[in-house]
């Protein structure tokens, strides 16, 4: 059970291309989900920790997270992708961005360094 425990910080841990709404106009950035959302996660002594709160059991460690995304503002966009042009492409087809946005975001996109 450790290792799935540690596979799944690792996993909420792993950076990766992320599009965000903030502030009404969209930015591309690399980060982890933790970063995304604004808490933390790690693992310590066989247990896994999120926001300073010990679980012992995966299943509720999933479910904490679970409830902090849920919590995030529901009416702001974030997401993240496996690769640049995941992202690319999402915005691409995105309808809910203006052609300045989209441009906007596109070039953001671009200058990530992977």
């Amino acid at each position: 059970m450790t290792n799935k425990k540690q596979d799944f910080v690792n996993q909420m841990n792993a950076q990766s291309v992320c599009i965000y709404e903030r502030n009404c106009s969209y930015h591309a950035d690399i980060m982890s989900l933790p970063e995304l959302y604004g808490f933390e996660v790690y693992f310590s002594d066989g247990k896994i920790v999120v926001n300073n709160e010990v679980f012992e059991e995966l299943s509720d460690a999933q479910r904490k997270v679970e409830n902090i995304m849920e919590d995030v503002d529901v009416n702001e966009y974030r997401n993240l992708f496996n690769s640049k042009e995941e992202a690319i492409e999402w915005a691409q087809k995105s309808e809910n961005l203006t052609e300045e946005q989209k441009a906007d975001l596109l070039a953001d996109i671009e200058e990530l360094e992977i």
